[in-house]
């Protein structure tokens, strides 16, 4: 289209140039932008000048480098202002403003997930080590749960979790992996000694210290603070801890060695009891009688065992001579069977050659007569 070009002082013919951009979408790669326009009629690249802005403010060609939103300006050369001019929608234009976007680049594929666990601290994870394979520069990333949801690594357990590049020129995020808060060793030990351990022939009871649990092996532990159906006058091993927590580890046990009292050590105490000698009297006097009847009963129960397993063992033997005696009989049968065939045997012989022998005296008698 051609059209008449009217400048302040004089009047000439001039063509009428149409612009488009060549791209109006770029992605970051670290280096300026080449920015150019398509014209019609097609004019050369020196024909135009480009003035670029980011943010409000003219930056030089150099600086169209980091993802963003930009404008570009395009002007004609002063060499083709007398032969062309620009026109938008049919109207002159000084010059032709333009936008387009620099886009982050999506290096999803490069993260590489270094630490997936750490140990709990009491405070939020503060740092996930990532690289990004192929990149030197520092890119900024966060973490979020699996759905995007922030998320909070504090306490001990697992976090299904994904790293989310928040940068200035790269966008992207790792598969979703399992990040594991370890519980902590706790340092801290109960501390016990004699005196905060009563015991009796047959029990012990250590004092309750909040948080612990107890045991006489070191194996089997127990909430309760008191151990009963002991042994009287046996020395014990108490172990005290702390308990497993949701974020701490049980800790290392204190050692104590006690002693159940002896019986006789008992009665003693409690003679201590009182002033009153009649009530201790009374006291040790039933103590003696339960220890008798006790002993007592042991000794019966005892007796009664003794008896069964004797009677038992009679029985085994009683039952190994029957199957001896009946093994015996067996071959006795046995040989009085082989016994018997041997004189049927000899009976047969003896028959046939009686048979034989009576027939010869016949056979005589005939012949005489």
């Amino acid at each position: 289209m051609r059209c008449v070009y009217v400048p302040s002082n004089y009047i000439f013919i001039g063509t009428d140039v149409k612009l488009a951009l060549g791209a109006y979408t770029f992605v970051y790669d670290g280096s300026a932008q080449e920015v150019r326009v398509i014209s019609d009629p097609a004019l050369p690249d020196d024909a135009f000048a480009y003035h670029f802005f980011h943010n409000g403010e003219e930056i030089p060609a150099s600086q169209v480098v980091n993802a963003g939103i930009y404008q570009v300006r395009v002007y004609l050369q002063p060499d083709y202002t007398n032969s062309f001019y620009l026109s938008l929608e049919g109207t002159y234009r000084e010059f032709i403003e333009f936008e387009f976007e620099i886009e982050k680049r999506d290096i999803s594929a490069a993260i590489q997930v270094l630490t997936t666990q750490a140990p709990y601290t009491g405070r939020s994870v503060e740092l996930i080590e990532v690289a990004f394979n192929g990149f030197d520069e520092e890119i900024t990333y966060v973490w979020k749960g699996e759905d995007g949801e922030d998320i909070e690594i504090l306490e001990a357990g697992s976090y299904r979790i994904k790293i989310v590049i928040e940068d200035e020129n790269y966008r992207g995020e790792s598969e979703v992996f399992v990040f594991t808060v370890q519980k902590a060793k706790n340092s801290s030990r109960p501390s016990i000694s004699a005196d905060d351990v009563s015991a009796t022939p047959y029990s012990l009871e250590i004092k309750s210290i909040p948080g612990a649990e107890y045991s006489l092996d070191g194996r089997t532990w127990q909430d309760g603070n008191s151990f009963s159906g002991l042994t009287d006058g046996r020395t014990y091993i108490v172990y005290v801890r702390y308990k497993e927590t949701k974020n701490y580890l049980a800790s290392d046990a204190a050692l104590l060695e006690v002693s159940t009292d002896g019986f006789y050590e008992f009665l003693a105490e409690v003679d201590k009891l009182s002033d009153n000698p009649l009530e201790n009297y009374s006291i040790i006097k039933e103590a003696e009688r339960l220890r008798t009847s006790i002993d007592e009963e042991y000794e019966h129960l005892s007796g009664e065992v003794r008896l069964a397993l004797q009677r038992l063992e009679d029985a085994k033997a009683e039952y190994r001579a029957f199957v001896e005696r009946m093994a015996a009989d067996v071959s006795a049968v046995k040989k009085a069977a082989a016994s018997l065939a041997l004189v049927l045997t000899a009976l047969k012989a003896l028959a046939v050659f009686g048979t034989i022998l009576i027939a010869g005296r016949l056979r005589s008698l005939i012949v005489r007569r």
